[in-house]
């Protein structure tokens, strides 16, 4: 079998963001545009943090078992 990718994009404000790095919020759940529902833990964005909060599309990579292999920006200019 192979493996799935999940691209999706977030706008989360840096106040609301802030709950992640207090410890209150773990994970992340989002209803893509096919109405598929991922959840990953929310510490993969604490790099992609601005001034502004968390926005852009991102993908996610999962093995055949739904075990996420990568997790990267897909519009970030560090990404090349």
């Amino acid at each position: 079998m192979a493996n799935t990718t999940a691209q999706f994009f977030l706008n989360i404000p840096s106040k609301k963001f802030e709950r992640i790095y207090r410890g209150t919020a773990k994970s992340v759940v989002v209803e893509m545009d096919n109405g598929v529902v991922i959840e990953f833990p929310a510490h993969e964005l604490i790099s992609y943090v601005t001034s502004i909060g968390i926005y852009g599309w991102f993908e996610i990579i999962f093995d055949e078992s739904d075990k996420m292999l990568s997790f990267k920006s897909i519009n970030d200019p560090r990404i090349k």
